[in-house]
């Protein structure tokens, strides 16, 4: 039995009496859950699905979410979970990708992906209520299947699930994850924060995403802890959540966090919240500073890719937060910085980020040359550049392939970022390198201004003249009514380059 399967049922025994999920008024506990996860778990045998098959989860933040993501562990089938925002196109392109057995899908999302379904041969198990022939009824599944637990012997180097990269290089890959990496990512967590069974998780991002399975799903079903469902974001309707259900544990992105900034939000909405996670792009910190101020909960920052199970390194609760610091290691992994000739550096040497631990993925099935280029000697290569600092605190300096090589000189974006954003009219900003015949390469801003503000591309270059070298000051701007972000808030730059 997989460590990750033993620790679920440990807390389905444990904790059967307490409640698990809270979703549109309702409670439902760790006992009606188990019966839900093993009734689906035999549907799914029943109709032939069983180990190694990968399934496809389409759904929001349900709680017939967690119902089918644990049905397909327990049979040793790997979870599939994709953004059911994306277009039909991208869609069709990840499911010919991964190549899937079936597709668990929410009815309103079924038109993006049943042509691709009947060609492939793909089972089609459809949330919902008008359910099209040839497709299997979600809910009618669960309550015709036998409630007794599956037997299927899974092990910890056993595929658990598939997650595609959020793209900011370029195309999304798919990451294979085993049984052992998802434990060890989520207890390392658990321990990093003492999560118990007394903790309320608000599940305000999507359950998709890699660090919201092993923050919001893994770790708080094994420490027998509830999870608050909130399918549609919405300020002001999470802050009510976050009040009246007595929310403990937020995990949220720099939108999610500055949002509750601009809305009409009380202190005291939030005053029940012990550790708010961020994650995602870098903040700034005018928006780390606002929040800590107005809502008195701090802000807890962290570092991590699908590549390693999503988390890898975090600010602690019993130690110090450095200024710009995105933590120490979580327990079992460990980074380096090395030059591009992979010579380790010394302390606040900046160069690339490496990862060495049991949540490194396994590989990006499929694509057996990217799989070695980035773990060739059992170190991931990230792709992004930090330095550590003397006590071991890492902080995250630009991805390597957005630094501007401008007259031999290297310009990182995301200095010239954190000055513009303390313009007061400016509200989002990107800075991309562009082809110059003279320079190699010219600095470029890409900006969204406050509503109902001007400014021009003169006003700026010169805000920017005012703090920075000449060599890092943007030679072109270009105003945007929105920039292309993942759905980790990360802002998809190459797409910027692209246009």
């Amino acid at each position: 039995m997989s460590i990750l399967i033993d620790l679920l049922e440990r807390s389905f025994e444990k904790y059967k009496e307490n409640n698990v999920i809270y979703y549109h008024s309702e409670n439902y506990s760790y006992e009606r859950i188990e019966e839900a996860i093993n009734r689906l778990a035999q549907g799914l045998l029943a109709k032939g699905i069983g180990k190694g098959d990968r399934v496809v989860i389409l759904l929001p933040n349900l709680v017939q979410f967690p119902a089918a993501y644990y049905s397909i562990l327990k049979i040793g089938a790997v979870v599939v979970p994709l953004n059911f925002l994306f277009s039909e196109e991208e869609l069709e392109k990840q499911i010919l990708q991964i190549k899937p057995t079936a597709l668990i899908v929410e009815g309103n999302f079924l038109n993006k992906v049943l042509r691709i379904a009947n060609n492939e041969n793909i089972h089609l198990i459809v949330l919902g209520e008008r359910i099209p022939p040839k497709c299997i009824h979600f809910t009618k599944l669960i309550a015709t299947s036998k409630a007794t637990a599956p037997r299927v012997e899974i092990r910890n180097e056993d595929t658990a699930l598939i997650v595609f990269t959020a793209g900011n290089s370029g195309e999304p890959k798919p990451v294979e994850l085993s049984h052992e990496a998802l434990a060890m990512n989520c207890q390392a967590f658990r321990n990093a924060f003492m999560i118990n069974s007394a903790d309320n998780f608000v599940a305000a991002m999507p359950l998709f995403l890699a660090v919201s399975q092993t923050i919001l799903l893994n770790s708080a079903f094994i420490a027998g802890a509830r999870i608050i469902l909130h399918p549609m974001f919405n300020p002001k309707a999470l802050a009510e959540l976050i009040k009246t259900q007595q929310a403990t544990v937020l995990l949220g992105n720099a939108a999610l966090y500055h949002s509750f900034l601009d809305e009409a939000i009380q202190p005291e909405d939030l005053m029940g919240l012990k550790y708010c996670i961020a994650y995602g792009d870098i903040f700034n910190r005018e928006i780390y500073n606002r929040f800590e101020e107005k809502f008195g909960p701090k802000l807890f920052e962290s570092y991590g890719l699908c590549e390693a199970t999503s988390l890898v390194t975090l600010n602690r609760t019993n130690g110090e937060r450095r200024k710009g610091s995105v933590g120490l290691p979580i327990e079992n992994v460990y980074i380096k910085i090395v030059d591009n000739h992979n010579n380790l550096l010394n302390e606040n040497e900046i160069g690339e980020i490496l990862v060495q631990g049991p949540s490194l993925m396994k590989a990006y099935p499929g694509l057996p040359e990217e799989t070695m280029a980035a773990i060739p000697d059992g170190w991931l290569r990230t792709g992004d550049l930090g330095k550590i600092d003397e006590l071991g605190y890492l902080y995250i300096i630009e991805r390597k392939q957005n630094v501007i090589l401008k007259d031999g000189f290297y310009v990182f974006p995301k200095e010239i970022e954190s000055h513009l954003l303390t313009h007061p009219n400016i509200k989002e900003v990107s800075v991309i390198g562009v082809p110059e015949e003279i320079h190699g390469e010219e600095v470029k801003a890409c900006v969204i201004l406050q509503p109902e503000t001007n400014v021009t591309a003169e006003e700026i270059i010169d805000y920017c003249r005012q703090r920075l070298e000449v060599y890092k000051c943007p030679k072109y701007v270009q105003f945007l009514q929105a920039l292309p972000k993942s759905p980790t808030g990360r802002i998809l730059k190459y797409r910027l380059k692209e246009n």
